[in-house]
């Protein structure tokens, strides 16, 4: 949100504090995940969003952002494309998760990727560094 919104101050938003409030997001052709995520989590509450824009591009859509037009729900690695201009606060209210899925070639010197599985885990807590 831009950083003179009243609500940018916050350590986390809610759903009751954004869901009258003019959105943006991802459209579904161009990233049907993260719009489902998105959208869905407000759906699975209840509530029809107002979705004022939606653009394909991250950058376009800080800077209408930047501009007041709305606020965006975004990933949180958004954040390092951003302006001093932006605040961003977490909103995780009824938030969903992805499953991700890592594809490695299993001949040859595979060890960066087995190195890599166990320094997730270890982060994930599923399993403990040796």
């Amino acid at each position: 949100m831009a950083d003179d919104n009243p609500l940018s101050e916050k350590k986390e938003i809610s759903f009751e504090e954004i869901k009258d409030l003019p959105l943006m997001g991802f459209p579904k052709r161009s990233s049907p995940i993260l719009h489902e995520m998105l959208w869905g989590s407000f759906r699975s509450l209840g509530w029809q969003p107002d979705i004022v824009c939606e653009v394909i591009g991250k950058s376009t859509m800080l800077r209408l952002v930047g501009h007041g037009i709305g606020i965006a729900l975004s990933p949180a690695w958004v954040k390092s494309l951003s302006s001093k201009s932006l605040k961003f606060v977490p909103y995780y209210e009824n938030a969903r998760e992805i499953d991700l899925y890592i594809s490695y070639r299993t001949s040859g010197d595979v060890k960066e990727a087995l190195a890599f599985f166990d320094a997730v885990k270890y982060v994930s807590g599923e399993a403990t560094r040796s």
